[in-house]
């Protein structure tokens, strides 16, 4: 993360309180991730804003963290899937672990922090308002059906009545729902480098490795100089101890 102006942006995250000193400009995901380590959102297609996997919760309204700046959260309440209240979190995450509503299950954390928006307002959703909520979100797995599904399940569960699924469910589905299930991406070591990739622009041969002044960035060749590739192809990987760094050495 990128410490420009060095504003303090202080807010509370999943119940804690937190005082960061960073460009207030910086999107909020970056912070939450990399400075704060809360790994239950999701970068996917950061920083489009298109799929959903970084739903947040701020002062209890669905906000995508990849495009919402620092700022955004100054004194605000921000939870992610993880630090949802209790009974609606455990709700949800058997709703979808039952319903079979998470599959690879990484924008899942970002569908449970819009359904809990949404049972938040109203206790008896219908289809039409839970498509409504999922509006913001992309799932390649699930065909959304098992999605709404589980919904209407966590809304019934919450008013005291029985689910429509019944008996045991996997506990790892249910880690799945709530974040709490690592991906690649969600593991840090000591030392470990983060890296991006420079493609292609158009069809031809291939220059060598660009010169990199930044400080620390490291850069290996995929290709030969003069090889043919195709556009989009990948041509050199960069790494650097900060992901921001390594996206910006591969630009």
């Amino acid at each position: 993360m990128t410490e420009a102006s060095g504003d303090p942006v202080a807010f509370t995250l999943d119940g804690v309180p937190a005082n960061v000193v960073c460009d207030a400009r910086t999107p909020a995901l970056a912070v939450f991730r990399e400075v704060l380590g809360a790994h239950a959102l999701k970068g996917g297609c950061d920083p489009q804003g298109m799929c959903g996997c970084c739903a947040i919760l701020v002062d209890g309204r669905p906000r995508l963290a990849c495009t919402l700046p620092m700022r955004g959260v100054r004194g605000a309440v921000v939870q992610t899937a993880a630090g949802l209240e209790g009974t609606v979190r455990a709700a949800l995450a058997e709703s979808f672990a039952h319903a079979g509503a998470s599959q690879c299950g990484y924008c899942t954390p970002g569908i449970v922090v819009s359904a809990a928006a949404l049972l938040a307002r109203e206790s008896t959703p219908d289809d039409a308002a839970i498509d409504r909520a999922l509006a913001l979100h992309l799932c390649r797995c699930t065909g959304y059906a098992p999605i709404v599904q589980a919904i209407r399940d966590a809304a019934a569960r919450l008013r005291g009545e029985p689910g429509v699924n019944s008996g045991g469910f996997a506990q790892e589905d249910a880690d799945l729902a709530t974040g709490e299930r690592a991906f690649v991406e969600d593991l840090v070591r000591p030392g470990m480098l983060h890296g991006a990739v420079v493609l292609a622009e158009e069809a031809g041969p291939a220059a060598g490795v660009p010169a990199c002044g930044d400080e620390g960035v490291v850069a290996v060749a995929l290709v030969t100089p003069g090889e043919d590739v195709g556009a989009g192809q990948p041509l050199v990987a960069v790494a650097h101890a900060s992901p921001e760094r390594a996206r910006e050495a591969a630009v």
